[in-house]
């Protein structure tokens, strides 16, 4: 019987973190909002990258336990950009 994400993160004693339910974020057309259980962080620049990357890379950034402060996260996300790795 076919077992869902939940369940064997459940089994291997593993973090899930889902949007929606443990984060979620919302987008303006100036700014965005990332919320979880660590607050919420307002007036973040729009990312370079695609929305949801930037929003699951911060997820898994807030969920990993690194002290990371407000300022590099908005550093980070400003300043990050997409590569075309086909070129690689």
């Amino acid at each position: 019987m076919p077992s869902t994400i939940a369940d064997v993160a459940q089994e291997k004693g593993a973090l899930l973190q889902r949007r929606g339910v443990e984060w979620n974020y919302s987008v303006t057309d100036h700014d965005w909002t990332f919320s979880d259980a660590h607050g919420t962080l307002e007036n973040l620049p729009l990312p370079l990258v695609p929305q949801p990357n930037a929003a699951t890379a911060l997820a898994a950034l807030r969920a990993s336990g690194l002290e990371v402060s407000e300022n590099a996260i908005r550093d980070g996300i400003a300043s990050a950009i997409c590569r075309d790795v086909s070129r690689l």
